[in-house]
């Protein structure tokens, strides 16, 4: 492939926007936003910040943000503009009642009434922004002097005392969005397809072998289990504790393909009651040992993409592309499993005893 190239023009002198823009006070005409989009029902909180650091990426521009072209956003701001130039009180007062109206409604701590909030928006000559107020009751100044910018000094000279904890409230929506959107059916139906699939896997494993390898099946994952917990804990206080994240799924891909491999290729090599409760551990953890994998290429992608850019939103992470469908996935893989393990089964019934 050939190598872009990307070409920017910088200018030595700027616009003159004076004769359109009287005042650097800032307008409800110039900013407006939809609190709570159903098609976009993140908090995004960390767009309040700017790493001056960072370099600025020209071509990511809609990333930083959301634009503000598209047709959602200028109807949005349409429907602002009108309003204000409309300049009817009893309009602008009843968007503000209706809103606090849902605040009351579900309990979202403030202390604002409706005539006290429209005192502090209503100024009908340029609907300047000459009032801020918190966004939780529990605010508390800075306990240390700093510099301020211009910004900053400006929105600390016209912070009220009022405040409506927003972010309560957003999530207020987003959990009624979730509530009206989630299908009852579609989500139990997992918890009785792996329950059926659990005792069937037990029956299976108490039919190809008995009662007696099957508990020490049972008894063996469980000293496994301590001993890995016991390794994590070695690891993280002798080694390092900030790789832990991947020390502990690799550890249990090593002992689960090492369990695997004795049935695939030592089958004839060690005692059959050996042999037997390794191949009760593949039986029940083969489809929990599929998901481990997919959870290792999930990590190693979502850590690469956050390492690029840690706000990016279109990371692909194999886990979240599939969502509820590695459910469907893994039980089909765990029926195709059982058939094409069906023949070392067969082998190791066939073994002698001792």
């Amino acid at each position: 492939t050939k190598d872009s190239i990307v070409t920017y023009f910088y200018k030595d002198t700027v616009v003159d926007v004076s004769p359109h823009i009287k005042s650097a006070t800032p307008s409800y005409y110039n900013y407006s936003d939809v609190f709570y989009e159903r098609s976009k029902n993140y908090y995004p909180y960390y767009y309040n910040d700017y790493t001056y650091e960072d370099s600025y990426d020209y071509n990511e521009y809609d990333g930083y943000g959301g634009g503000y072209s598209d047709p959602e956003s200028i109807a949005n701001n349409t429907y602002v503009y009108d309003l204000l130039k409309r300049n009817n009180p009893d309009e602008i007062k009843t968007i503000l009642s209706d809103f606090l109206e849902i605040a009351q409604f579900y309990h979202i701590p403030n202390n604002l009434t409706t005539d006290e909030w429209f005192k502090l928006v209503y100024h009908p000559d340029d609907f300047y922004v000459n009032a801020f107020i918190h966004n939780e009751k529990n605010w508390h100044a800075d306990l240390y002097a700093k510099e301020k910018t211009e910004l900053e000094k400006f929105i600390s000279d016209h912070t009220t005392n009022y405040y409506l904890d927003s972010e309560k409230l957003h999530n207020v929506f987003e959990n009624v969005n979730t509530i009206k959107s989630y299908d009852l059916f579609s989500g139990s139906i997992h918890i009785f397809i792996w329950l059926a699939f659990g005792l069937a896997s037990i029956l299976l494993m108490f039919r190809v072998t008995n009662l007696r390898i099957l508990l020490f099946s049972i008894i063996t994952t469980g000293v496994l289990a301590t001993f890995i917990s016991l390794l994590i804990l070695l690891y993280t206080f002798l080694v390092s504790s900030s790789n832990v994240e991947y020390f502990i799924p690799y550890l249990i891909l090593m002992i689960g393909s090492t369990i695997l491999s004795i049935p695939l290729f030592f089958i004839d090599s060690v005692k059959k009651t050996f042999s037997g409760i390794c191949l009760n551990i593949t039986i029940g953890g083969f489809v929990l040992y599929m998901f481990l994998i997919i959870g290792i290429i999930s990590m190693h992608q979502s850590d690469f993409c956050r390492t690029k850019d840690y706000y990016d939103e279109n990371c692909f992470v194999l886990i979240d592309y599939l969502g509820m469908t590695t459910s469907y996935i893994l039980f089909i893989a765990g029926f195709v499993f059982i058939y094409f393990y069906s023949g070392i089964i067969k082998k190791w019934r066939a073994l002698p005893e001792g």
